[in-house]
């Protein structure tokens, strides 16, 4: 690619140098169009081997998250929903297969979007140590090129004036914690994605919604 695009530069040099003149410019636009095609053809390829190396496959990083979280929800006996509202058992790891869980690929490097999930369904879990209605559900779809995943709980809710302050590194409501919100996030815009909050109220849960580029 790089290659390519040196020889679309020189092309382009060479036209500069002769003032742009009618007569120079025929005997150039032919070589400089097949050299733009081939930077082209040679850009394509790089992001597809670029791309390659980050596709996370979003049903099987919730299945990853979820197992890895199981002892801790069958623990605090919270009730899990995922796929989209596929019913989902939380008392054997074999109940995380279950459901209709359709295949949508993301630009992500996968092990980031595990820290990211396990990040917010971890969050999930604690908020909902001292209620009695205790349901986790992680839903998506895909629209507009974008994959849109929100986490819910029935939980304990942000008070109104920590909702400005959940992503901030400095600030956190446990001991310990504090980084897990303001890193995901910066993982996700890296990426061309974000995380919000979209949904919250004290004593009736919270949503978090990640978004991120289909791949």
């Amino acid at each position: 690619a790089a290659r390519a695009l040196e020889k679309v530069g020189h092309r382009l040099g060479d036209l500069e140098a002769c003032g742009f003149q009618v007569d120079h410019f025929g005997s150039l636009v032919a070589s400089l169009t097949a050299e733009t095609a081939k930077a082209d053809d040679a850009l394509k390829d790089l992001r597809k081997e670029v791309a390659a190396f980050f596709h996370a496959d979003l049903a099987a990083t919730v299945t990853r998250v979820l197992r890895a979280n199981s002892q801790s929800v069958e623990d605090n006996g919270v009730a899990v929903q995922a796929g989209y509202l596929a019913q989902v058992a939380a008392g054997g790891e074999d109940g995380f297969s279950r459901g209709a869980n359709p295949s949508v690929t993301c630009l992500i490097d996968p092990k980031e979007l595990d820290f990211v999930l396990d990040n917010l369904v971890g969050n999930a879990v604690r908020a909902m140590k001292d209620v009695s209605t205790r349901n986790l559900s992680v839903t998506w779809s895909v629209g507009d090129g974008m994959v849109t995943l929100d986490v819910r709980d029935t939980g304990c809710g942000i008070p109104e004036e920590n909702r400005d302050r959940i992503m901030d590194s400095r600030f956190s409501t446990r001991e310990g914690g504090g980084d897990g919100l303001p890193r995901s996030r910066k993982i996700l815009r890296k990426y061309g994605g974000g995380l919000m909050i979209t949904d919250t109220a004290v004593g009736h849960g919270t949503t978090f919604r990640v978004t991120l580029p289909a791949a």
